[in-house]
């Protein structure tokens, strides 16, 4: 209500978000594919919301990364949603009747290369160098693959998907993966 106080640039941010929420709760959840980006193009939106209220720059390799990643758990969650659900799925969510689990695999293995190329352009970007003054971003990248991996072991073998969080915090390995990327990341930036 009050986000134009921040700034016009929030404000507009605001005005896509809330549209696109109500466009997809009355009509764009039942539209193939177009579901799952209005979900990511969701998440996009915060980030630069965010970015924009604190007045702080934002990569457009970023960008591509966490449009990428919401992909990608969109469409493991219409993945677990259709082989749990089975044949009730579409009663659950109409959009799930237009999906099958070899379009979703294809959507997923997708979505999962840009993810992680995504990754590895935004490390290596002049824009990331110069920022975080150095070029070791790019030795964090096995520790994202790893979570993306083993993230996509727990669609395919354990029928998780459904929840991010569940298998975030519910996952010792990815636990562990997440602690390595942190230390690694800190020593990266700040032992020289």
């Amino acid at each position: 209500m009050f986000s134009w106080t921040i700034n016009i640039y929030f404000f507009f941010i605001i005005v896509i978000y809330s549209s696109i929420q109500v466009a997809y709760s009355f009509l764009f959840n039942k539209v193939v594919i177009i579901d799952v980006f209005c979900i990511a193009f969701g998440f996009v939106l915060r980030l630069l919301g965010g970015a924009i209220a604190i007045q702080v720059e934002i990569s457009n390799w970023f960008l591509l990364c966490a449009m990428m990643i919401s992909l990608f758990l969109g469409f493991c969650k219409r993945r677990n949603e259709l082989v749990l659900l089975g044949d009730k799925a579409y009663e659950h969510r109409p959009s799930l009747k237009k999906y099958s689990t070899l379009f979703l695999d294809q959507m997923i293995a997708i979505s999962t290369t840009m993810t992680i190329a995504g990754f590895s352009l935004y490390t290596m970007a002049d824009e990331t160098i110069a920022k975080f003054q150095t070029p070791n971003l790019i030795y964090t990248l096995p520790f994202v693959i790893y979570g993306v991996f083993r993230y996509l072991y727990f669609v395919y073998h354990k029928e998780h998907g459904g929840s991010p969080d569940d298998v975030f915090f519910g996952d010792i390995m990815i636990k562990v993966d997440i602690y390595l990327y942190i230390i690694a990341l800190i020593v990266i930036l700040y032992v020289r």
